[in-house]
């Protein structure tokens, strides 16, 4: 028998616009490189998310942006 523990971080992220939550984000990222990250959008709000699609989809690109920090960041630990 073995038992394998791993970290890992959560992060999280949500879009409001004009006090109504419009995307929920989260990103689960193991410390030690050994899985792959997992993402998950969620679109709460679809016809806000469908008036602002431009602005609902960079949030997302910032949000995967700020995960792939992240990820470099566990990345120079595990060297």
């Amino acid at each position: 028998m073995a038992l394998n523990i791993k970290e890992s971080t959560a992060v999280v992220g949500e879009l409001t616009i004009d006090n109504v939550q419009v995307l929920y984000l989260s990103s689960n990222i193991v410390s030690d490189g050994s899985e792959a990250t997992t993402f998950v959008q969620s679109i709460l709000d679809p016809v806000l998310y469908n008036a602002n699609k431009g602005q609902c989809r960079a949030a997302v690109s910032e949000f995967q942006t700020y995960v792939y920090s992240v990820e470099d960041r566990f990345s120079e630990l595990n060297v």
